[in-house]
């Protein structure tokens, strides 16, 4: 927080768009550490990945991706040379 936010009050609505900010940078965050480390081959993984928001007494972030290379990764799939 700067100094002139000190004191303030969040209401409902910044709460909202900071899980709501929080959701999309961490699908974000998960795009670009697949690039850095070269988990790719036709996107479909990257372009799998979703956030969704379950708001309410206690808020929930629900992210999720395609399974099929956490498979592949643990030996039960096919083999690629």
């Amino acid at each position: 927080m700067s100094g002139s936010d000190k004191g303030k009050q969040l209401t409902q609505a910044d709460l909202a768009k900071y899980e709501e900010g929080w959701t999309r940078e961490m699908c974000n965050y998960w795009r670009e550490r697949m690039i850095r480390l070269w988990v790719r081959d036709t996107g479909a993984l990257a372009n799998s990945l979703q956030g969704v928001l379950h708001p309410g007494e206690t808020t929930t972030i629900e992210h999720s991706f395609l399974r099929y290379g956490i498979f592949v990764a643990a030996g039960s799939g096919p083999a690629h040379s």
